[in-house]
């Protein structure tokens, strides 16, 4: 029983914090969190950034899709893959020879257990727009810069038992460490001569999951100092070959018309 209910005082009420205390605790917060404006307060950039941080981490994550059979094949062994929801993260991958090709954050709330195929949707949607931005400097969470660099090392890969490719590419916010893995291809897919060669030959890359194998890639050699990476992207037997530089930005390109 709480001290101040009792049978001497049984109308007794919990005391109420004093106005005093209560602007005691928010001055504490003026300056990075709260700005006092006419009329009251409001929470800053970061103020608003640190509720979205605390609403995120409240978040329900039992939350979960058990592995569902989507489009294309394991490049291991040939089974068909599979997508599937836990931890908080969006799997996709072979359940036969335990490949991972994909896995990503995905906030629960955009995904219904029963329908699993909102779980494509929200993965790629997540996956589509922080690759769009990352990959242009700009950091989906904080807004910060983000630095984009060829991954040399597969520890991370080797860690997560996901399948990596013979390069890979890094991208990390310089300010939250929000980062990302991709391979080269998913780097240049939109940039605009990749996006024209694959839409004039009949394939939207809007239309399609992020994932899916709609061209043929291959880094065909890279260089260290200085930085160039070669590849070349192939499609209804034409191939647009390419250099980028030590920024990862196209240097040049050419197209090739197939015989």
């Amino acid at each position: 029983m709480p001290p101040w209910v009792g049978k001497r005082y049984p109308n007794a009420r919990k005391p109420r914090r004093s106005r005093r205390g209560r602007c005691h605790h928010l001055k504490r917060l003026l300056g990075e969190f709260v700005e006092k404006r006419d009329g009251g307060y409001a929470l800053t950039l970061a103020g608003i950034r640190a509720y979205q941080a605390i609403v995120a981490r409240v978040q329900p994550n039992t939350i979960s899709v058990d592995p569902f059979d989507i489009d294309g094949t394991c490049s291991s062994c040939g089974a068909t893959r599979r997508a599937w929801y836990e931890d908080s993260r969006g799997h996709i991958g072979c359940r036969s020879c335990s490949d991972l090709e994909l896995r990503y954050p995905v906030a629960p709330d955009t995904i219904d257990p029963t329908e699993p195929t909102t779980l494509l949707d929200a993965l790629d949607r997540q996956l589509t727009r922080d690759y769009f931005l990352m990959f242009n400097d700009v950091c989906p969470y904080c807004a910060g810069n983000s630095t984009v660099q060829l991954a040399e090392s597969e520890e991370y890969y080797d860690e997560l038992a996901m399948v990596s490719h013979p390069v890979n590419v890094h991208a990390a916010c310089d300010d939250c460490a929000w980062f990302l893995y991709a391979n080269v291809g998913a780097l240049l897919v939109f940039e605009p001569p990749v996006y024209a060669f694959i839409k004039e030959r009949g394939v939207d890359v809007w239309d399609k999951y992020v994932w899916a194998a709609a061209v043929d890639h291959e880094v065909t050699s890279v260089r260290w100092d200085p930085q160039r990476v070669d590849g070349v992207f192939r499609l209804s037997g034409d191939e647009l070959r390419y250099v980028l530089d030590e920024n990862l930005r196209m240097l040049e390109y050419e197209i090739h018309p197939g015989d």
